[in-house]
């Protein structure tokens, strides 16, 4: 090639127009997109390569991008022998952080005014255990009285210590919150140097020495312990910040992610174990930060798009908004707060009926029929429920939905989902729960003569969802395993609700499935936010079938609320959880490329072994022979069948209970002395071992 070509292909080079996009990707990933189309090295420095950021040109050279590049993220280009390295001045970095922090806090300030109320007309944790310690010890005196079962867990583990963690959120300074370390999580704890604090190694834990949590805790207690066996909580708190060795540990965690910034208290043991904790509080430190790219990405004409530098990842699925129009009326605009009645409960405990305390959240399970407060009897009421819509050993959910509307729930099934609006004291919670295709599919499955079993369902009321017993569960997993579509990662990371979502697939999506391509279903945009949690923000479950097992027209037939696919302003709400199985471990690959592990929901097994370890070390029984009485008391029971066996316990360090409907005529309910010997006996060794000479 002569000088004159190389020298035009040089200019050539010099002057190429490329289209070039990313999407919620690292600096790091678009540099090096950029570097291989444009055969030229962009590189950023260190500590810009993980930054997020969105972008879409059309027709630009690469030097072009890589300058308007700069000038969004206020950095520079310096030229080396390696490159062009992007850099960032430490003055413009300390500007930046400085905006960011003042920005926080004034989003902290506004979020955190409604708490600081609520919080004086709540009290002081301790305040409001002590009053709900006679309510409680009514209901253990009906429960000896009466064995049903029943948990007592809700009302010693739930209000107090959620307020505990309000009182240590608005005790810390705003800038130290607006401050914390991007993605990690910061502890506060009241005695942070007495013994090695309960974390895990990927925690990415720093440790502060928290004394105003120390002297907050400690204030919360009286001079005189209260007396009583309903003191539950109390004991707890007492001893973990006014326990003279000083073992004890309050534990007050913070962490910021994106625009969102989470709290949550928990009560350890001198001896590190678990003895409670709070409800995790999520807060959204500022607007919506990818609004622009949405915008700017509609458009079609080649033009820049504004960059973001930081914004959190978002996902198009169809570009669908959410209807939230059918369940928005019900919040009563008090997401802030507790409702006027939860407030009355919490004022005038003395009006509690005790045995309303007897639900899976204790007394934050209140419901609002007519207007009028009402606390809802969820673990009877769903008992009840279950058992008058049960017909011929199997359930009728459109009857049980009615019985639930009947006592106080306010329920929707609007386009296939099941929507209960149940507001508490400290939250106002709206539940989606899919009615298909589960439902359907299991009735045309049998009437197919494809299974033949008898549906059990287990009702889950604190995380709002009516879960499947774990046997039922395996069958559903099995049959859609057999129907060749599975979701990408394992089965065992996402529960039968994910699989829900398969019915909104279009018949498009259906014969790709078939033809073994993966379907992404979708994510919970940030608008439904105040309804969910964090995880629906960041997961996306995608779907392969099997090639080698044909997908059965009969499941696809049960795609009931949507045969046709997801209508015009629908949206896909997955919930990818696991409360079938004890601590299932959801493993969530981010739209930045990150992958994150944590633990999702607050699922049990049914073996003797976790559950006589969870008697050992719950806490609340301090030797064997209490732990027998009670469970003579009739709060541990076996249910028996001829194939199945269920080992059901209200475990002090469980805040939920079991109803299972539409069981067989020989289901037996056996308290402890009538379990079989070797049940008894492997009990037994099993929780001496654990209990570790704790017995008497």
């Amino acid at each position: 090639m002569t000088t004159f070509a190389m020298l035009c292909a040089v200019a050539g080079l010099q002057v190429q127009k490329i289209d070039f996009e990313v999407r919620a990707t690292t600096v790091a990933n678009a540099l090096g997109k950029l570097s291989r189309i444009s055969g030229q090295v962009y590189k950023p420095e260190d500590k810009l390569a993980s930054e997020i950021i969105c972008a879409r040109a059309k027709q630009v050279s690469a030097d072009e991008f890589a300058d308007k590049l700069a000038e969004a993220m206020q950095c520079e280009w310096r030229t080396t022998d390696q490159g062009k390295i992007l850099f960032r001045s430490e003055e413009k970095t300390r500007e930046l952080e400085e905006s960011r922090i003042q920005a926080q806090m004034k989003y902290l300030d506004k979020l955190f005014e409604p708490k600081r109320r609520e919080l004086e007309k709540i009290g002081t944790p301790y305040d409001q255990a002590l009053k709900l310690t006679k309510a409680i010890k009514d209901l253990e005196d009906r429960i000896a009285e009466k064995p049903k079962g029943m948990s007592l867990d809700g009302p010693r583990l739930a209000a107090p210590s959620s307020t505990l963690t309000t009182q240590l959120m608005l005790g810390i300074p705003l800038r130290t919150l607006a401050s914390l370390p991007e993605g990690r999580m910061t502890v506060f704890a009241n005695e942070p140097n007495r013994a090695q604090l309960p974390l895990g190694k990927e925690a990415g834990a720093q440790i502060n020495n928290f004394e105003l949590a120390e002297s907050q805790a400690a204030g919360l207690l009286p001079q005189k312990r209260p007396e009583g066996i309903a003191a539950g909580l109390l004991d707890d708190i007492y001893a973990s910040v006014t326990n003279p060795d000083g073992v004890g540990k309050v534990l007050f965690t913070a962490r910021r992610q994106g625009r969102f910034m989470t709290f949550n208290t928990s009560i350890y043991s001198g001896k590190g174990k678990l003895r409670s904790w709070g409800f995790t509080s999520t807060y959204q430190l500022g607007d919506d930060s990818f609004s622009a790219e949405r915008q700017a990405g509609a458009q079609v004409r080649p033009a820049w798009v504004k960059l973001s530098p930081g914004s959190v990842a978002f996902l198009e699925i169809a570009n669908l908004e959410p209807d939230v129009s059918q369940f928005e009326h019900e919040v009563k605009d008090k997401q802030e707060g507790p409702s006027d009645a939860g407030m009355k409960i919490l004022l005038h405990p003395d009006e509690i009926d005790p045995l309303s305390l007897a639900t899976t959240d204790g007394c934050n399970a209140l419901a609002d029929r007519e207007g009028k407060p009402y606390v809802a009897y969820l673990s009877d009421s769903s008992e009840r429920a279950g058992r008058l819509a049960a017909e011929d050993g199997k359930l009728n959910l459109s009857r049980f939905e009615a019985l639930l509307k009947n006592s106080g729930h306010r329920i929707s099934t609007k386009d296939g989902w099941l929507t209960i609006a149940n507001t508490s004291p400290l939250f106002c919670q709206i539940y989606r729960l899919p009615r298909a295709p589960l439902g359907r599919f299991l009735r045309l499955a049998a009437q197919a003569g494809a299974i033949d079993l008898e549906p059990l369902c287990r009702f889950h009321y604190e995380a709002g969802f009516p879960a499947m017993s774990s046997s039922l569960e395996r069958l559903y997993r099995k049959s859609l395993t057999d129907a060749g579509v599975m979701p990408l990662g394992g089965q065992e990371s996402h529960s039968h609700d994910s699989f829900a979502a398969l019915g909104a697939l279009t018949p498009n999506q259906w014969q790709e499935l078939r033809r073994g391509g993966a379907i992404r279903l979708g994510q919970t945009p940030a608008r439904i936010r105040k309804f969910e949690d964090d995880w629906l923000l960041q997961g996306t479950l995608w779907l392969r079938a099997n090639p080698s097992e044909p997908i059965p027209d009969l499941y696809q037939q049960a795609t009931e609320f949507a045969p046709g696919g997801m209508p015009a302003g629908a949206m896909l709400r997955l919930k990818l959880s696991d409360i079938a199985a004890l601590n299932p471990i959801n493993q969530m690959k981010l739209l930045d490329g990150r992958t994150i592990v944590g633990y999702s929901g607050d699922g049990r097994g049914y073996s003797l072994q976790q559950t006589a370890k969870g008697y050992a070390t719950g806490g609340y029984y301090k030797s064997w022979n209490e732990c027998l009485d009670s469970m003579r008391r009739g709060r541990f029971q076996i249910f028996r069948r001829t194939d199945y066996e269920f080992i059901l316990d209200a475990l002090p360090t469980h805040r939920f209970t079991e109803t299972f409907s539409g069981a067989a005529k020989d289901v037996a309910i056996k308290s402890f002395d009538d379990w079989p010997a070797n049940f008894r006996r492997e009990f037994e060794e099993i929780f001496k071992r654990e209990f570790k000479g704790g017995g008497d």
